[in-house]
């Protein structure tokens, strides 16, 4: 299997948000960005991690964001508008969209959903197919491709580049050889990028045009 392992750190720092908090970031952040954040979902989660899957449809967003409860106990509440919007970010951009296919085909045999739900989700499968047929297969360049694009635009959407990367160093404990990612395939786990070269990555395509 392929899994992407992001924002992880034990150690405790900062008071735990609610979740009505993650849900009005994330609808203002949608907002910001000119996409309906209606049909997606905030959930905490018990472990460290943070990951989106969902699908972006012309604009309307499906989909679920979970927030480790890790994150939510180290980090500022700017800090975890950081995540948040990098989240929303992975939506925006399609980055999950796979996984959230299969996802929406177990949500319909396990409960059932009723009639009116069923042509977004044909408009989902449809649009799992074209990108299937565009995009390269998943790799550890795609990976890295995606959470770099995921960062600038989570910047553009909260406005503040010393918080996002106040975030990534606290999340790799002031150690830029940190890895900031992993990709597992068939159980070995491979670093994508270190922590030093996101936050350099990010810091020059800020200052870049486009």
């Amino acid at each position: 299997g392929v899994q992407t392992c992001l924002f992880r750190s034990p150690k405790v720092r900062k008071v735990k948000l609610h979740k009505s908090v993650l849900e009005a970031y994330l609808n203002s952040l949608g907002q910001l960005a000119g996409v309906d954040t209606s049909n997606v979902s905030i959930e905490i989660s018990p472990n460290g991690l943070a990951e989106a899957i969902g699908a972006n449809l012309n604009n309307m967003l499906f989909g679920t964001v979970t927030i480790g409860e890790g994150l939510l106990a180290m980090l500022s509440p700017g800090q975890v508008k950081f995540v948040v919007a990098h989240e929303l970010a992975h939506l925006i951009n399609n980055d999950a969209l796979p996984r959230f296919g299969f996802a929406a085909v177990r949500e319909v045999v396990e409960q059932e959903l009723d009639g009116t739900a069923l042509p977004a989700l044909f408009d989902i499968f449809k649009l799992v197919h074209q990108l299937a047929t565009k995009q390269p297969s998943f790799n550890e360049a795609l990976v890295k491709e995606q959470e770099l694009k995921a960062d600038k635009l989570a910047v553009k959407l909260t406005g503040d580049l010393d918080t996002a990367m106040a975030t990534l160093w606290i999340l790799a404990d002031n150690k830029p050889e940190a890895a900031s990612h992993v990709w597992e395939v068939f159980g070995t786990c491979v670093p994508v990028m270190t922590m030093g070269e996101r936050i350099a990555t990010l810091k020059g395509s800020i200052f870049q045009p486009g």
